[in-house]
């Protein structure tokens, strides 16, 4: 089982090329006005790169947003640009928690 580790630089692109999409899921589900900070991130190899991401929420609270990388890929070709139901968010009870 993976566990969380810190944000390396390939990460924050991974990221940064989720963050509308990220956004936009947290908001509609945890609705708030925060700035999205990533704290940490869990990788896992399969079909692509399946990430977990744990996000800062407002009073000492955290969410996990979760997706794919090949998101939006069929077979290694593009069919669709990734959308909000390529990522599932959920919140999680603390910073060091492997959920």
């Amino acid at each position: 089982m993976s566990s969380f580790s810190s944000l390396d630089d390939n990460d924050l692109l991974v990221y940064q090329s989720f963050e509308k999409l990220i956004d936009g899921k947290l908001r509609k589900t945890f609705p708030s006005d925060f700035q999205l900070k990533p704290l940490s991130v869990c990788r896992v190899l399969g079909y692509g790169m399946f990430y977990d991401f744990k996000i800062a929420l407002p009073d000492d609270k955290f969410a996990k947003a979760s997706f794919n990388s090949n998101a939006g890929y069929a077979m290694g070709t593009k069919v669709s640009d990734a959308t909000h139901d390529c990522i599932t968010v959920q919140r999680v009870s603390t910073l060091t928690s492997n959920q």
